[in-house]
């Protein structure tokens, strides 16, 4: 019998790109975001080149758990220190919002949020009327995407807001790209790949089976794990 074993386990991690290099903001927004996700696993991504010994001790300072960077702008620093370094993304087609909504004072799905959760940048949120296809990426840097249409499998729906969909949520859900800890996924049928808010993830196979097909509500609880909740209970 072989003295080494091959055992598979599921792991949480999060993903953190970072788009800045002024290293004082970056150490500021680690600290909140380690506040939150205290012990967590995560992947580095960036889209600039930064000093990645400094990234990593950051990190560890705060009590996150670096576990490789993105093929990308860090990944000649950290071939050369041999820290592991993961295939980039596959290419997607970045889709254009059809138009600007409206800020709420509550989300369309009539729960009641609190202010704090919709970012004040002057800009209000973003709408998508159209359906998101397979191989198709939405991604809204400020406040909430609301999309009154089907989301397709394969296809990536990022926010750094909430999220609230009007169809069958299918493929990737992404909310609270940017860091927001207060921000919440709103789904008229939920059947995702995947879903994420700030960085805590879930894949289709740790989605509460009861959620499956449901109106459903999902935030980051106290504790840092995702929380699944039906919009209308009977």
């Amino acid at each position: 019998m072989s003295d080494i074993r091959l055992n598979g386990k599921m792991v949480s991690f999060t993903r953190i790109t970072l788009e800045t290099d002024n290293l004082v903001s970056i150490e500021s927004e680690i600290a909140k975001l380690a506040n939150k996700l205290y012990g967590m696993p995560v992947i580095v991504d960036a889209t600039i080149t930064l000093p990645l010994n400094h990234i990593l001790d950051l990190l560890r300072k705060q009590g996150l758990q670096p576990l490789a960077v993105m093929e990308g702008t860090l990944a000649e620093q950290s071939r050369a220190m041999q820290f592991p370094v993961l295939a980039a993304d596959p290419a997607m087609q970045r889709v254009t919002p059809t138009e600007p909504a409206a800020t709420p004072k509550n989300n369309t799905f009539g729960i009641k949020k609190n202010q704090d959760t919709l970012p004040d940048n002057g800009n209000g949120n973003t709408l998508h009327r159209e359906v998101l296809r397979t191989g198709q990426r939405l991604v809204v840097d400020h406040g909430d995407i609301i999309l009154i249409a089907d989301m397709n499998s394969g296809a990536e729906l990022i926010s750094s807001g909430s999220i609230h969909v009007y169809g069958t949520a299918r493929g990737r859900l992404m909310a609270g790209a940017s860091g927001a800890l207060n921000v919440h996924i709103f789904c008229q049928k939920l059947e995702a790949e995947l879903v994420s808010v700030s960085g805590t993830f879930c894949v289709a196979e740790d989605i509460p089976t009861e959620m499956i097909g449901q109106a459903v509500y999902i935030s980051l609880s106290n504790d840092g794990t995702l929380e699944f909740n039906l919009i209308n209970p009977s």
